[in-house]
């Protein structure tokens, strides 16, 4: 499944779309584009496509590896159908939704013809193309039709009424002595010829006004009223006439919000205004300049002059066709919707046809829809917020059907969801209607939810459907979680959801755990294949396989989805997608390692190293884990692999076993340490205990209960194995003797004393000698801070392990001591008989010159060996035998000594042999470089000495030396309570 691969992404055919969609993130790639790193083969997408063509079945059962796609070149390389340059339909329930009734068509096109004659010529567009669109929109209405709603619409056209809303003012001049004024307005309409007012003021125009005068309520003590009063005025020609507002500082009466109708109700509202009002400004705007979609302007007002500015007024100006105002907010909303459902349709078509954006159309409309739009919006009363929340609504119909960038749904939900501002779509936190139609708002969360259950459906298939190697699967995801994130900032909406998904962590969460789960369903059933081997060796080498796939999967989760789960939704991504896994894996890893461990049986010691590679993934996968989490692991894996601990220590112990006696079988001489020679089979059987070393610091046992358990039966192993070396180079030893044929003189020789350098670097790698810069066994397995950790868990607990363990280790190193005390003895015991030979030629001697003769041979002797045995041997070895040998020649003295009195001239001899002993002393003493004179003064040889000192001398100096010892004991003795003697007066003649 996370092998690198290539599988060609061709165009499939319109029963294949739905694959298309699984596949979103590589639809635009042509027939010679490749999608290499699937994540998982496309037979991962199988269960989205029901039912599947038969020419597609071999395609999606194809495994991604090179072997397969050259197998199927062919099929993928025949062309297949062109795919349709329509959206494909996401669905039959979104396409049922989107559809127009012809009767709602037909209406929205009269709405949408009423709607273009009022549009007024700009810049950038003029009249004529928005009736230009129109007609081409609504080009399905018959002709005869669609002339007579031209016809209706300028018929209604003539009959226009001004819309005036007085919203506010500020910066009024104050009229009063307490520096305030009580504002009101009054307005109305006059002919254009009337602009100049200079001298005049609407009571002395009273006959001049068209229509009516009508008047704001009075605001007292205040310099910026608030009114928000609305006002409609019938009008004829709109290129002919003005409007008219004067602002009023009312003293006395309060002048209502009413309607100054007739002749008589203009004099009674002129005899109020002249009796105290004071007069505080006025502006004039030509209804020519007033656009039918309606816009809110601040104007200033002016004096009688016209040159003095008198504060400012905030009016929102519309021309309307008389009746618009007769439409219920309902009735205006329901009319704007229809028409942008059609105006959608439209614009959708002619992207097709242009082949925009892949023949998918981007949400985005022509300029004359929009000013379409935005005039009828204004006509029939419905704000931005509102004209956003529709919109939203109809591109999520539109969405459901077909497939639209989820950006341009953000961006309106954006104007939608004010966070703060429940109600800014006119929808209350309970879910009511506040300002707007709730069938509308209803409409909208509805088609909102199916978003989120798109996204959400989509994120609980984020691990199968997108990749995360292509950017294209990752704006995809991004799309998705940025929609989810957008939607549960929308308070109002989450107020709507049920009480199970006001929670989005709760959602996501859930969604993680799917997709994992999906991907691990479909990981199974991808690595299950036919006919697959019984035999255990084969189905733990497929549970590595799957333990691979899902460590690639959780270094895409660390690199690539988390950052950008928790850069945009969703903080605890990878703890959730961790505990997910770790829910799955168990009972498939722990079925397959339950079984019993036969160390003779190959196929059993080849499954054990399998379930180590196991281990392994899982144990590095935990690695990663912590570290890029640093509070969540994979807490289990571990005990799925408990009982095979032991079993891996003994494979362990075997092959280690089986490779030293190859390693010494093959051994060759090899200069590697102190310029002495080695075996190279001491440094591959290092190398093999140092595996297993390894293999424990790779192990890394997580579980302190069990790991000082694995920890000791590993050393033991390790001993074990130092000694099997030591053993078997043990018995080659008498394979290395040499005793020389002719003089039958033993020497020795290169290959002995590489075979004491084994056993002593062997030794001293288990418990290296005081003083070493050598790194011992417990110092490469990194002990130290395990002992620490029983310490501070019980006291003095680490302080037990840690004599426990050095008892192992020095033990087995003692044993290895004690085998080469022995060899080293057996060899010192071999010069033996040599040197008796020389000391029979020696004691045959008949004069000095002779003897001296002799016992320079002897020293050659000796020191042709120990020049081998110096320059061959660790130096410490080298010692020990020095030693031994210095041993084996006092020996040899000593063996003659009782025999040479009993021959002719034994005085004679005896001092040879005394000198020869002392010569040899001086010998082994090399001035200072050889043995110390501790290690040379030894009992033995203070006997030979002694013996020999007293033999060589005559009667008289026997006696003479016997009365100095008794004096010598005498006058020690003198004084003592143990003083038994008397005294002896000798006289020697």
């Amino acid at each position: 499944l996370c092998r690198r691969a290539s599988i060609k992404i061709i165009k499939l055919r319109t029963t294949c779309r739905q694959f298309t969609n699984c596949l979103q993130t590589s639809n635009k790639m042509g027939d010679k584009k490749l999608r290499k790193n699937l994540s998982l083969p496309v037979a991962a997408c199988q269960h989205r496509i029901k039912p599947l063509p038969p020419r597609f079945d071999a395609r999606v059962a194809l495994l991604c590896d090179d072997a397969s796609l050259k197998a199927h070149r062919d099929e993928v390389d025949t062309p297949m159908d062109p795919v349709p340059q329509v959206a494909p339909p996401k669905s039959q329930k979104g396409l049922e939704k989107w559809s127009v009734n012809p009767t709602e068509f037909e209406a929205a096109g009269q709405l949408g013809i009423e709607t273009a004659v009022r549009i007024e010529d700009a810049p950038e567009l003029s009249k004529s193309d928005v009736e230009v669109y129109v007609n081409k929109a609504f080009g399905s209405i018959p002709d005869a039709a669609r002339t007579k709603l031209w016809q209706t619409a300028h018929d209604k056209q003539k009959l226009l009424s001004l819309h005036c809303k007085v919203i506010s003012g500020e910066g009024l001049p104050a009229m009063d002595a307490n520096g305030k004024s009580d504002p009101y307005c009054i307005m109305g309409i006059v002919p254009r010829k009337h602009q100049d007012m200079k001298k005049h003021n609407l009571n002395n125009l009273k006959d001049k006004v068209v229509g009516e005068l009508q008047a704001t309520s009075v605001k007292p003590e205040t310099l910026a009223p608030e009114w928000n009063e609305q006002f409609e005025f019938h009008i004829g020609d709109p290129n002919d006439e003005l409007l008219v507002v004067e602002c009023w500082d009312s003293d006395e009466v309060k002048v209502g919000a009413s309607k100054i109708k007739g002749v008589k109700g203009v004099g009674h509202f002129i005899k109020d205004l002249f009796r105290d009002d004071d007069f505080m400004g006025r502006l004039f705007q030509p209804l020519k300049n007033i656009s039918y979609r309606g816009e809110k302007v601040v104007f200033d007002l002016y004096s009688h002059s016209t040159k003095d500015k008198r504060g400012k007024l905030t009016l929102h100006l519309a021309i309307r066709t008389q009746g618009d105002g007769t439409l219920t907010p309902e009735q205006g909303l329901k009319n704007y919707r229809n028409l942008l459902k059609a105006v959608v349709t439209h614009e959708s078509k002619e992207a097709t046809k242009r082949k925009e954006a892949g023949g998918l159309w981007d949400a985005r409309l022509s300029p004359a829809a929009e000013a379409l739009l935005r005039l009828n919006a204004s006509l029939s009363g419905i704000d931005e917020t509102q004209q956003a929340a529709i919109r939203l609504s109809v591109l999520l119909e539109y969405h459901q059907a077909f497939t639209l960038p989820q950006g341009i749904l953000l961006s309106l939900l954006d104007t939608v969801a004010k966070p703060g501002q429940p109600q800014a779509a006119g929808v209350s936190p309970e879910g009511g209607a506040s300002g707007g139609p709730s069938d509308i708002m209803a409409s909208l969360f509805g088609n909102l939810r199916e978003l989120l259950d798109q996204s959400v459906e989509a994120l609980s298939n984020h691990l199968v459907t997108i990749d995360p190697a292509s950017s294209g699967g990752m704006e995809s995801l991004k799309s998705h979680l940025l929609s989810v994130k957008k939607l549960y900032t929308y308070e109002a909406f989450v107020a709507s959801l049920p009480a199970d998904r006001k929670s989005m962590k709760d959602l996501i969460k859930k969604a993680i755990e799917a997709s994992v789960s999906k991907w691990f369903s479909l990981l199974i059933k991808s690595k299950t294949q036919p006919g697959l081997s019984e035999q255990l060796v084969d189905q733990l080498s497929q549970i590595k396989d799957i333990s691979l796939c899902c460590r690639v999967l959780c270094q895409k989760a660390q690199q690539i989805l988390a950052p950008q789960f928790e850069q945009l939704l969703y903080s605890t991504y990878l703890a959730d997608f961790y505990q997910s896994l770790d829910k799955l894996l168990p009972a498939l890893v722990m079925a397959k390692m339950n079984f019993a461990f036969n160390e003779s049986d190959k196929q059993c010691q080849d499954a054990l190293s399998t379930a180590f590679e196991v281990y392994l993934i899982f144990h590095d996968l935990s690695k990663d884990v912590r570290k890029v989490n640093g509070t969540y692991e994979l807490l289990t894996y571990h005990k799925w692999f408990h009982n095979l601990v032991p079993c891996w220590l003994k494979i362990a112990l075997i092959r280690c076993k089986e490779r030293i006696h190859e390693a010494i079988k093959i051994g060759k001489v090899e200069t590697i340490a102190d310029n002495v020679p080695f075996s190279s089979s001491v440094v591959d059987s290092m190398d093999f205990m140092q595996q297993m070393v390894a293999f424990w610091n790779d192990l890394d046992w997580p579980s302190p209960e069990d790991y000082y358990t694995f920890m000791i039966t590993l050393i033991k192993y390790i001993t074990e194995a130092a000694l099997y070396y030591t053993d078997e180079v043990y018995k080659t030893v008498s394979d290395y003797a040499s005793v020389d044929k002719e003089t039958g003189r033993f020497n020795v020789t290169v290959q002995l004393c590489v075979v004491l350098n084994n056993m002593q670097h062997i030794r001293d790698k288990l418990s290296p000698p005081q003083g070493s810069a050598e790194k011992g066994l417990m110092e490469e397995l990194k002990l130290e801070s395990f002992f620490a950790q029983l310490d501070a868990k019980m006291r003095g607990m680490g302080e037990q392990a840690r004599g426990l363990v050095k008892d192992i280790v020095e033990s087995a190193a003692e044993d290895i001591q004690h085998k080469l005390l022995v060899v080293t003895t057996a060899l010192g015991q071999q010069f033996i008989p040599t040197i008796r030979t020389f000391i029979y030629e020696l004691i045959k001697t008949s004069d000095d010159a002779s003897a001296n003769n002799v016992l320079k041979q002897l020293e050659q002797y000796l020191d042709e060996n120990l020049k081998t045995l110096s320059s061959n041997l660790l130096y410490s070895m080298f010692r020990t035998l020095l030693h031994q040998i210095w041993i084996a020649v006092v020996q040899a003295v000593e063996s003659f000594v009782p025999i040479v009195p009993k021959m002719e001239s034994s005085r004679h001899i005896l001092q040879i042999l005394h000198t020869a002993a002392l010569n040899l002393r001086d010998f082994f003493s090399a001035d200072g470089d050889g043995l110390t004179g501790t290690e040379l003064e030894s009992d033995q040889y203070k006997s030979l000495v002694k013996e020999l000192d007293l033999l060589c001398l005559s009667t008289r100096e026997l006696v003479l030396r016997c009365c100095a010892d008794l004096a010598e004991q005498q006058a020690k003795a003198v004084g003592s309570p143990e003083h038994k003697y008397g005294e002896l007066t000798l006289s020697v003649g």
